[in-house]
C-alpha cells in the first residue's frame, strides 16, 4: 500500500511538473515581440518602398506583353533593429500571374 500512494505521489509531481500553464498576458507580449512592431512611434527599423515603377517587355514564349515590376526598399530610421533593403523585380506574364522573382535586397541596419 505505502508503494503505491508512493508512485502515485511521485506520478502527480511529475505531471504537475510538466504541466506549465502561460497566461495571456505572456502571449501577447511574445505575439507582439514576433510581429516585430512593437510601436508607432519609430523604435523598431522597418522597411519601405522608395521606389516603384513597371516595365512592359515582350514575352517571346506567348507571342504576347508582360511586365516585371520593381520594389527598391530602404529602411526607415527606427533606434534598433534591421530589415532588408534593396530592390525586388516580380517577374508577371501576360494574364497578369507571377511567373517569379529576383530578390536583390540584403539585411541593412537602421540607428
Amino acid at each position: 500500500m505505502v508503494a503505491v500512494v508512493t508512485v502515485m505521489a511521485g506520478y502527480n509531481v511529475y505531471t504537475s511538473q510538466n504541466n506549465v500553464e502561460v497566461s495571456d498576458l505572456i502571449l501577447t507580449n511574445v505575439e507582439a515581440l514576433a510581429s516585430n512592431n512593437e510601436s508607432d512611434f519609430g523604435w523598431t527599423c522597418e522597411p519601405y518602398v522608395t521606389d516603384h515603377y513597371t516595365e512592359s517587355r515582350w514575352d517571346y514564349e506567348n507571342g504576347c506583353n508582360a511586365s516585371t515590376v520593381v520594389d527598391t526598399y530602404d529602411c526607415n530610421s527606427g533606434l534598433v533593429g534591421s530589415c532588408r533593403t534593396g530592390y525586388i523585380q516580380f517577374y508577371y506574364d501576360c494574364g497578369g500571374h507571377e511567373t517569379g522573382r529576383n530578390d536583390q535586397t540584403s539585411t541593412g541596419g537602421c540607428w
